[in-house]
């Protein structure tokens, strides 16, 4: 299947790998090259300094790692950031509805966290 798909099986993508609950927080809340990380980037140049560390000390605050119920933390958060960004200040050439709608899809749609429910608790992703 593989070479029918890729034509030469080593240009195919790697195979999934099994995450942790913490992993699935890093990569989405606060790992390098995390969906918040990224989402902070995108926005950044439309706010300013003062206001941009305000959210960034927000974010932190509700670090969803040190919880017990990792997942329910992680979409307790998630929904908190699409709050959040929602009442970001627009600006003619910025509106966050595109970031509320993909937070929206993370924790608030659940399809990610029930996935990860079914799977035992893991999320599998590109390694």
């Amino acid at each position: 299947m593989m070479t029918n798909v890729f034509g030469d099986p080593k240009r195919a993508p790697p195979l999934l790998e099994r995450l942790s609950p913490k992993e699935v927080v890093s990569h989405i809340w606060k790992g390098e090259g995390s969906f918040v990380e990224e989402l902070i980037q995108c926005i950044a140049p439309h706010l300013e300094d003062g206001h941009l560390r305000e959210v960034w000390s927000s974010i932190r605050a509700h670090d969803p790692s040190s919880s017990d119920d990792v997942l329910g933390a992680l979409r307790k958060s998630l929904i908190w950031l699409q709050d959040e960004v929602q009442n970001l200040p627009c600006s003619p050439k910025c509106w966050h509805d595109a970031a509320v709608d993909l937070i929206h899809i993370y924790g608030g749609g659940g399809s990610l966290l029930q996935f990860v429910t079914v799977c035992g608790g893991s999320l599998f992703t590109n390694s």
